[in-house]
């Protein structure tokens, strides 16, 4: 309102939509204010409420709300980015933001409660994930598994066999349920499918949780194996169940996902990674809860990335994402060390490098020297097994959105090295993780600059760098992450120096459960505000 003596702030202008101007020639004449809804948390003009924003009806389908911290509806509901209520509110009625559901604990997300307590069981997991994390100082994950490592699995699989003879013995169902299906994994770690399907064949189910496990692997197995639809099929299935464990469960099933990988059976390079971060989270999980903070072992020669961030140690502490939590809750960011397992970024550096190196991704920026992958099958796994850590950090109920890798180098013909602009994300982004896997020379230093203040309302464009003063510089070494509000802190990095080869990091997005992601990704209006 011209009236007004608090001006448009920046950033918020009448725009066009549906191919008709809304501007003040859709105000009522005579109006001072145009009166329009407004969500309850009240995030708009101080000295009024009625400006800066007007009703206006293009459709019947669609409606339109422009305001400070107001963004836009859809569906003839009105759309809040500032506060997240993307359930609306109707003429004349305030609505109060959505309620958002707590994140679960981290033993109802890793369904803790189901495991065995017998100590024999126990220490076959410990040697389980011992045998496991010493494949991570091999060259390639490509390389085939030896006799000698072949026959420390097979010494493995004995021991969970006489568990689950003893536990057959006993009468202790779970425990023997659990035995015989880690034998089974046993032979999925080595790519033995046939052997994995008679295994889980004979394994007797109870409950929702076992018949759930045993279609999740056996989905795997498929998938492995070139049938997606089977796969597709298995996982959905696996999901049907009772439990907040659904919120770690592998989002590649979900639309609209799924239509990316019709052809993924004829892409193999992913394949041995995907055997191998199957088992090994499996295996973490229950460490954590045998072990707590004694499963992690610190990297050794770790490259220090500051003061600033809290230790998550990959899950196993509690401590630590309790305080990122706090962090996070009073700033919209928080840098959380030790994110990442070491043996994941070593799989996760084993797995892109290849995929950069034989061209199966080589859709290259040359303005911003980067070469990305959007969705890899590898990057939606790990999207949904970090999701319990990043909703104890957050607090609250979150889904995973998409992953993205980022390598960055400079190749022949680009107009200069590699840098990411200052920017502001998608609506699907409204929490982004960004984690460093890998680099040459191995200690480069490449922080990520984010702006501390909040910047509305939120969209996604290309911004100007925020003062320093505003700004914290994230030094993510190896394994590290940081987590901030991509919609409403400006972010970017500054150019790779000439003796910076090249940096890969892996970028995983997250956003609200009321949040509809197929409707998103599949509307026919792609442009912004949405």
């Amino acid at each position: 309102s011209q009236e007004c003596s608090n001006p448009l702030p920046d950033g918020v202008a009448f725009r066009r939509f549906e191919n008709r101007r809304v501007g003040v020639k859709a105000q009522k004449p005579g109006k001072k204010h145009v009166e329009l809804d407004y969500c309850q948390c009240e995030q708009l003009c101080n000295e009024n409420k009625k400006c800066w924003g007007f009703n206006y009806r293009a459709s019947k389908r669609f409606c339109w709300l422009l305001t400070k911290k107001q963004d836009y509806l859809k569906l003839g509901s009105w759309y809040c980015p500032f506060c997240e209520n993307a359930r609306g509110f109707q003429v004349g009625i305030r609505t109060p933001p959505p309620q958002k559901s707590a994140a679960p604990s981290m033993a109802e997300l890793w369904s803790w409660n189901t495991l065995p307590q017998t100590d024999s069981y126990k220490q076959a997991v410990h040697e389980f994930i011992t045998l496991v994390l010493s494949w991570k100082t091999v060259d390639s994950i490509e390389d085939k598994i030896g006799k000698d490592f072949d026959q420390k699995l097979n010494s493995v699989a004995s021991k969970f066999a006489s568990v689950a003879a003893e536990s057959e013995a006993s009468g202790d169902h779970n425990t023997k349920f659990h035995a015989e299906y880690m034998q089974a994994l046993r032979y999925f770690f080595s790519g033995n499918m046939k052997k994995v399907r008679t295994l889980l064949g004979k394994i007797k189910r109870e409950s929702k949780y076992e018949q759930a496990a045993v279609a999740r692997v056996l989905s795997y197995v498929h998938e492995l194996d070139g049938d997606v639809d089977k796969a597709l099929h298995l996982l959905d299935s696996s999901r049907n169940f009772d439990g907040p464990s659904n919120a770690t469960y592998d989002v590649w099933v979900e639309q609209p996902r799924k239509q990316y990988y019709a052809n993924l059976n004829t892409q193999s390079v992913y394949k041995k990674c995907l055997q191998k971060f199957v088992v090994f989270r499996v295996l973490w999980s229950q460490q954590c809860l045998y072990k707590g903070v004694e499963a992690w072992t610190p990297p050794a020669n770790r490259h220090p990335g500051g003061a600033l961030g809290f230790s998550v140690k990959a899950g196993a502490d509690p401590e630590g994402y309790k305080a990122a939590r706090d962090f996070f809750a009073k700033n919209g960011f928080v840098i959380m060390r030790d994110f990442l397992h070491p043996w994941e970024v070593h799989m996760l550096d084993s797995h892109f490098s290849q995929a950069v190196s034989k061209k199966i991704y080589d859709d290259h920026d040359p303005d911003l020297g980067r070469t990305p992958a959007y969705n890899d099958r590898i990057g939606v796994f790990l999207n949904s097994v970090v999701s319990p850590i990043i909703q104890q950090v957050i607090g609250y109920v979150v889904q995973p959105s998409y992953s993205f890798l980022c390598h960055y180098e400079r190749y022949p013909g680009d107009t200069y090295n590699p840098m990411l602009r200052a920017h502001t994300d998608r609506t699907d982004n409204q929490y982004t993780v960004s984690a460093t896997i890998y680099s040459e020379p191995r200690d480069t230093k490449w922080p990520v600059y984010v702006d501390t203040d909040i910047l509305t309302p939120p969209a996604s464009a290309w911004r100007e760098r925020s003062p320093e003063k505003q700004t914290i510089e994230a030094q993510i070494p190896f394994g590290d992450a940081v987590l901030f509000r991509g919609r409403y802190h400006r972010h970017w990095r500054n150019h790779l120096t000439d003796e910076q080869q090249y940096v890969g990091s892996i970028l995983t997005h997250f956003v609200d459960t009321d949040l509809d992601l197929h409707w998103l990704n599949t509307r026919k209006d792609k442009e912004e505000p949405w």
